[in-house]
């Protein structure tokens, strides 16, 4: 399997859309049949700290490893228990196109029926990914899973943030977040768009576009700041572009994959290239991710812009899934409209 596909000009990866499946604790690895560490995601590079094409016998435990082996060699689906950077962890490995695929998840208070549960539909969804040909296949499969493992993660209780997709106005949506995230700066902060709808989660673009525009308000000598959104064939886009000092692609991809785990022992911050801000980027890709879309360093008239790219064709949800309408006196709309009839 070709591990790059081109869509619509934009890149995807299996290991892009791993990641889409993947998590700040859990991780997916796949390994060939000799053990060897065949792709990861980002989270798993960090946990395992071993480079590709590497056996990760090497990193387990004896009790692990030796489980691994047997899994390989019998091409069944087991099992097991490890601690890994102090943390114990739970390793289930199966096999899948052209490899195996491992998934280690941390243990953690949630029912074990309820685990079980959660750690199957993501190992279903990174496989359906793995054996879809097609890169737009393989695209909306992920998108479809997320959705899905974000609803029954909110029955567990591990998250409450509500993810309803609906259709908006981009240019009204950056307008907003800008008047909010102005009131903390004396920077000029300018609009650059024309009128464009997409379908997409409302509070999540406007967490992604909110880090942007801190990013680029704390980077030391921005001047001026401008928020441009607009579209292409397959999908739309905005932007923060600023006048502050143009980061190398290295470093762009550093911040992109820093985390709270990333060098900070003492609390701080990784610094890069001079910079402590950045930490949210890893939200923004997440963010970016669950619309079919990516994070990506552009040229800007300004100096340099940070591109989130989203797909334009995205399905809305039902109306029954959003929050009612409430009209003065409390009543959903929805229930008075149904008691007229």
């Amino acid at each position: 399997m070709d591990f790059r596909d081109f869509l619509d000009g934009q890149e995807w990866s299996v290991r892009q859309m791993l990641d889409a499946l993947d998590a700040s604790d859990r991780a997916f690895v796949r390994v060939d049949d000799a053990g060897r560490i065949i792709a990861q995601t980002d989270r798993a590079e960090d946990l395992l700290g071993q480079p590709a094409l590497r056996p990760i016998y090497e990193v387990l435990g004896e009790l692990a490893a030796r489980t691994v082996r047997i899994a390989i060699a019998r091409g069944e689906t087991m099992r097991t228990r490890d601690v890994i950077d102090g943390h114990t962890v739970t390793i289930t490995i199966c096999p899948g196109p052209e490899g195996h695929l491992i998934y280690i998840e941390p243990e953690t208070q949630t029912g074990p029926l309820l685990r079980d549960q959660l750690v199957e539909q993501r190992l279903r969804a990174a496989l359906s990914v793995l054996a879809l040909d097609e890169p737009r296949a393989r695209q909306k499969s992920v998108l479809r899973m997320c959705r899905l493992l974000h609803e029954i993660e909110q029955l567990d209780g591990r998250t409450t943030l509500p993810r309803t997709m609906q259709r908006c106005e981009i240019g009204a949506l950056c307008a907003d977040t800008v008047r909010f995230a102005a009131r903390c700066t004396t920077i000029p902060i300018e609009l650059e768009g024309r009128y464009l709808t997409a379908v997409c989660e409302m509070d999540g673009i406007r967490m992604a576009l909110y880090h942007l525009l801190t990013n680029a308000i704390l980077a030391p000598g921005v001047s001026q700041i401008t928020v441009r959104w607009g579209g292409a064939p397959g999908h739309v886009w905005f932007e923060v572009a600023d006048d502050g000092m143009v980061l190398s692609e290295e470093a762009f991809q550093a911040l992109c994959t820093a985390s709270a785990r990333v060098g900070t022992a003492s609390g701080l911050p990784p610094v890069i290239e001079g910079h402590t801000p950045g930490l949210g980027l890893p939200t923004v890709c997440e963010i970016a991710m669950r619309h079919g879309g990516g994070v990506s360093l552009v040229g800007a008239p300004e100096g340099k812009a940070v591109r989130v790219t989203i797909a334009d064709d995205l399905p809305e949800d039902p109306a029954i899934l959003r929050a009612p309408k409430f009209v003065e006196d409390g009543y959903p709309l929805e229930e008075t409209e149904l008691s007229v009839l």
